[in-house]
């Protein structure tokens, strides 16, 4: 396994995992309303499909691989080995490599940042607040 293949397969958890909370959530509005119509019969059944939903969901957090378990597991591992011995990530690092690095990626990371920040606190960014970082990136 590769560490793309990881990530890919924790994605693919996330989403069955979402697929069968949204399953067990509208199972929970047929057993609400079987209840109500008095039907118990229907609410056994409802509640059989939900067990089953219940199975699901334990197996895809700690079942067998792939799971969250496992996934995330095999993941930080692959971190750990391969950027342990010592090295630590700082702001300060990440930092430095887009200062340093290619300009042009540079410049698309920090655009990308802006606009997630005014859409966070949605704001317009003007030039004017990061002119020195726009000056050094242009040339």
């Amino acid at each position: 396994m590769s560490l793309t293949s990881d990530i890919l397969d924790l994605r693919t958890i996330h989403l069955q995992l979402y697929t069968e909370w949204n399953n067990l959530q509208t199972k929970f509005n047929s057993a609400a309303v079987q209840c109500d119509a008095g039907n118990f019969a229907g609410l056994a059944t409802v509640f059989r499909q939900m067990e089953i939903i219940g199975v699901n969901i334990r197996a895809l957090y700690m079942g067998a691989s792939p799971s969250m378990r496992n996934t995330t597991y095999d993941i930080l591992h692959y971190i750990d080995l391969n950027l342990g011995g010592g090295y630590t990530l700082t702001l300060q690092k990440m930092l430095d490599a887009i200062w340093d690095g290619n300009k042009l990626e540079s410049f698309h990371f920090i655009n990308y940042i802006d606009a997630m920040r005014a859409g966070i606190w949605n704001t317009e960014i003007f030039e004017t607040h990061i002119a020195d970082w726009y000056r050094h990136f242009s040339t």
